[in-house]
């Protein structure tokens, strides 16, 4: 599978899951299944430990900008 294809469909999935289950439920289901470890601080900080400063700033304001609602949803804007 094509890897924007399946960041795609991710994106639209974790959508679904807030839009229907809440913010609360969605993360309880992700850790249930697995999808996360527990410790989403690590899981951040193994993902952009190579990135700079302005980088990781660059990154939380493009999907700021690109998912507003997920956003709100979690009560960040």
């Amino acid at each position: 599978m094509k890897e924007m294809l399946a960041e795609e469909i991710l994106k639209e999935g974790i959508e679904t899951l807030y839009s229907r289950l809440g913010t609360l439920k969605a993360l309880k289901f992700l850790q249930l299944i697995g999808a996360t470890k527990g410790d989403s601080v690590k899981e951040i900080e193994q993902k952009t430990e190579k990135m700079s400063r302005e980088g990781i700033f660059k990154l939380i304001a493009s999907v700021k900008k690109n998912n507003p609602d997920l956003w709100k949803k979690v009560g960040l804007l």
